[in-house]
């Protein structure tokens, strides 16, 4: 499963759920740090230690895709959005009969 925090009107809220799921993130979910080139250089020095799955002890089939992507189509195209000109007092109801009309918003 999985646990996040979540900022809503100056509190958090603790979300979880099971896997697989979709989670998204908003830009400015943190702000990254500059690493110091100290830093940079002392990881340049460090060893990479590469892990099979047999040293993990994990079978490949768990690690196999649980989902598959049948299709990927792009959404339908559009009309270009209209651009209303003139006074408020005279676009106000041109937009209000187009929402009600072609839109059916309202």
């Amino acid at each position: 499963g999985f646990r996040a925090w979540r900022d809503i009107e100056g509190a958090q809220e603790i979300v979880e759920g099971v896997l697989p799921a979709v989670v998204t993130a908003q830009k400015g979910l943190n702000v990254p740090r500059i690493a110091s080139l100290k830093g940079i250089m002392a990881a340049k020095k460090k060893p990479v230690d590469i892990r099979t799955l047999d040293s993990l002890g994990l079978p490949a089939e768990d690690l196999a895709p649980r989902v598959a992507v049948e299709q990927i189509t792009l959404p339908p195209s559009r009309p270009p959005g209209k651009i209303l000109k003139g006074e408020v007092s005279e676009v106000v109801p041109q937009l209000i009969k187009l929402l009600h009309e072609e839109a059916k918003i309202i």
